[in-house]
C-alpha cells in the first residue's frame, strides 16, 4: 500500500473527523507492510557458509580474543 493511506489515517486519527477510518487507513497500511516483509525473507538454505576467524579483520579479531 502507498504512504497516502498512512498519512490519511494519520491525519483523521488527529483530527478526530474519521477515527473509525483513520484506524481501519492504519491497520490496513501496517498489515500490508508486514506481510511484505514477511514475503521478502529468505528461506534457509542446506549450505553452510565457510567462516572461521581468518576471514576477520585484524580489528575484530583482537576484540574477540
Amino acid at each position: 500500500m502507498s504512504k497516502f493511506y498512512l498519512f490519511i489515517g494519520i491525519f483523521l486519527i488527529c483530527s478526530g473527523l474519521g477515527a473509525a477510518i483513520g484506524i481501519a487507513f492504519l491497520l490496513a497500511y501496517f498489515w500490508s507492510d508486514i506481510k511484505d516483509e514477511l514475503k521478502k525473507q529468505q528461506t534457509p538454505t542446506s549450505e553452510k557458509e565457510d567462516f572461521s576467524i581468518n576471514s576477520m579483520s585484524d580489528n575484530l579479531r583482537e576484540k574477540l580474543i
